[in-house]
């Protein structure tokens, strides 16, 4: 679960320094090899604030040890050593605790977090880090205790350039018809401000992809990143058009790492003669009405999981551990699909402080802030059920039109639109909002039902967003309660997945600059807990091509 949302890099603050920065080389490669305990999943960061006070010890946990965790700067997933010593000598068993540092959190294992200490009561293991900001880390066994140990991640961050120009700049024009070099920094500085640039790591598979189909990637060629983390794609421009580029990092998993890959932001790399303009909508520059983010709300809010008995989930995506888009769920009783994502536009999909965060531009700032932006999961659907997501949003500017947060299921194989023919919304909002509606739309019955539930705090902090779905009733939930109801079930028998989609408007080539994040996504099947038929009864309409 994240701390906080993941704030875009500032709009005013320079990428800092040439691409080809001098950096340690192999600095994430130098790990000591040491025990391995059982281990999976985490990232982190370092060169961080002190750790805070840990919450009062019980009467069996009084005596602290010691701990020490490196490489210092690490990302999530990156295999750390955990080394230290235990108060009192003898050969125990040990696991690591974590603590999110919230009112009324607890010190809890860490699934597969074991390991032995050695006769003396000391202990060095390799674990991945984790990848929220602010969690801290602890090694407990016998009754005692280390000191606890602060992890701030260093989130991935994957830049591309043209021809030396801004990697900044998403939108770039070269002459026609010659060669033009695409430079991909697999570990770029793109949060100066607040020091979070991650390690490189040399030999890391870097590809180039282009947008096919309106919306897809489709993979041009592969290098293998240099000891500056540095990878260069030589091309050819062509005679005329506008071709659409992205770059990922992939996977790093030798040596104990579980580093997910992630994506560069698509940028769009126009073949004209130089004096012509880079894109048709240049406008003024809007950065004095860029908004800074608002950190979400830390009280608790209520989930519908909880409040009516659902128990363990069937799966649990939570990118609390390195994860990519394409990893399976952390936890759950069918431990199995991914997420595809889609961008038809400026934004991206990727995960961040532990969460998966939809970003519509790089920068912040000024015009180029369009298209729609999902992620639909693959591989693991069923017909009747439960889903539950926690999510926030931030708008950054003002003065354009306002992107869409749209969190919906959509029959398993959907096409990824931004507006399906068959879909069950659990929350459709206005970024900014404190309206949003639910609702399902069936080609299949030529109608829809839908619901706008009004003044609601769903616009600030983060808020769970749930709907129970059965053959004979869909319920919908907010913060753990009941509120909307219908009576039937218009795609009763279709297998259903998750969509969440940053939703930008056909005809529109300027949204303000948006992001909303999605702390976790799970579901449950209808065998245990309440189920829920109340609320406001939807109303009955046409069925409408649009949403």
């Amino acid at each position: 679960m994240a701390t906080h949302p993941p704030t875009p890099p500032s709009s005013q603050t320079p990428l800092g320094g040439r691409l080809r920065r001098a950096r340690a080389a192999g600095l994430a490669l130098t790990l000591t090899v040491c025990a391995l305990a059982t281990v999976t999943a985490t990232s982190s960061a370092t060169a961080t604030p002190a750790p805070a006070a840990a919450p009062a010890a019980s009467t069996s946990e009084r005596a602290v040890g010691t701990l020490t965790v490196s490489p210092a700067v690490h990302v999530a997933g990156q295999a750390v050593t955990f080394q230290g010593r235990l108060p009192k000598p003898g050969r125990r068993a040990i696991r690591l605790q974590f603590h999110m540092n919230r009112p009324g959190d607890k010190w809890t294992d860490v699934k597969n977090g074991k390991a032995r200490t050695s006769a003396s009561g000391a202990f060095k293991f390799r674990f991945p880090a984790p990848s929220m900001f602010k969690i801290r880390y602890r090694v407990a066994g016998g009754g005692m205790v280390t000191a606890p140990h602060l992890f701030y991640a260093k989130p991935q961050a994957v830049s591309l350039s043209v021809n030396g120009q801004d990697e900044k700049d998403q939108f770039v024009t070269v002459p026609p018809a010659l060669p033009y070099t695409v430079e991909v920094d697999s570990a770029a500085d793109l949060y100066p401000a607040r020091r979070l640039e991650p390690p490189t790591f040399a030999g890391r598979v870097i590809t180039l992809q282009e947008r096919v189909n309106g919306n897809q990637w489709r993979t041009v060629a592969t290098r293998k990143a240099d000891a500056a983390g540095i990878a260069l794609f030589p091309l050819t421009a062509a005679p005329a058009g506008e071709r659409v580029l992205r770059a990922r990092a992939e996977d790093v998993t030798a040596g104990g790492h579980r580093i997910g890959w992630t994506p560069s932001w698509p940028t769009y790399v126009r073949f004209a003669s130089s004096d012509l303009p880079i894109r048709e909508d240049d406008g003024p520059d809007r950065a004095a009405r860029v908004r800074a983010a608002t950190a979400p709300d830390s009280s608790r809010y209520g989930v519908a999981s909880s409040s009516w008995g659902w128990h363990t989930p069937r799966y649990d995506w939570a990118w609390e551990f390195g994860e990519s888009l394409t990893s399976a769920p952390f936890r759950g009783q069918v431990l199995k699909g991914r997420w595809l994502d889609a961008s038809s536009g400026s934004g991206r999909a990727s995960v961040f402080n532990g969460a998966l965060a939809f970003q519509s531009r790089l920068i912040l700032k000024g015009e180029g802030d369009r298209g729609t932006t999902s992620a639909t999961v693959s591989g693991n659907a069923q017909t009747y059920g439960r889903w539950e997501f926690s999510a926030w949003q931030n708008v950054f500017e003002d003065g354009a039109r306002n992107y869409r947060m749209r969190l919906e299921l959509v029959p398993q194989g959907a096409a990824a639109v931004a507006c399906s023919p068959e879909a069950i919304q659990v929350a459709d909002m206005e970024i900014g909002s404190r309206s949003y509606s639910v609702g399902v739309r069936s080609a299949r019955a030529k109608a829809q039902w839908r619901h706008t539930k009004t003044s609601t705090p769903a616009a600030s902090g983060v808020h769970a967003f749930a709907v129970e779905v059965a053959k004979d009733h869909i319920t919908w939930f907010f913060d753990g309660k009941a509120f909307a109801t219908v009576k039937r079930n218009a795609l009763a028998g279709k297998a259903l997945v998750p969509r969440m989609s940053l939703v930008g408007a056909d005809d529109a080539t300027e949204h303000n600059g948006s992001q909303f994040s999605v702390d976790w996504v799970r579901a449950w099947s209808l065998k245990t807990g309440r189920q829920a038929r109340t609320g406001k009864v939807l109303g009955k309409s046409a069925y409408s091509a649009t949403c």
